[in-house]
C-alpha cells in the first residue's frame, strides 16, 4: 500500500477509509490496515516496538479521543428532530469507524 501523504491531494484514495474502495489499489492489504481496537495493542508492540505499558497508554488515549468525537457527533444533532428522530418503542444502533494514524 502507498504511504500516506498529507501533501498529495492528487491521490483520490487518501481520504477514503472504505475498504471496498481501497481494494481498487493493488497494494492494499486489508489484514494490515483494518483491525479491531482490541487487536491494536499487539500490533503496537510488534510493529512499533512499544512496551506493553506504552501500547496500553496509546490505546487509552485513542479511546478517550473516540469517546469525545462520538459524544460531539451526538451533541451536534441534539434537538435536530428533522435529522435525528428515533421512532417510538424502537432503539437505534449506530456504528462508527475511526481512522487511527500517528
Amino acid at each position: 500500500m502507498q504511504s500516506y501523504s498529507r501533501e498529495d491531494f492528487s491521490d483520490p484514495l487518501r481520504h477514503i477509509t472504505n475498504t471496498a474502495r481501497q481494494n481498487e489499489d493493488d497494494l492494499f492489504e486489508e489484514e494490515e490496515c483494518v483491525m479491531l481496537l482490541c487487536d491494536l495493542k499487539a500490533d503496537l508492540v510488534e510493529k512499533m516496538g512499544l512496551s506493553e505499558g506504552q501500547a496500553q497508554g496509546k490505546i487509552e488515549d485513542i479511546l478517550e479521543q473516540m469517546h469525545d468525537l462520538t459524544a460531539e457527533v451526538f451533541r451536534a444533532f441534539d434537538g435536530e428532530f428533522s435529522v435525528f428522530s428515533p421512532l417510538p418503542n424502537c432503539f437505534e444502533i449506530y456504528g462508527f469507524d475511526f481512522l487511527v494514524d500517528e
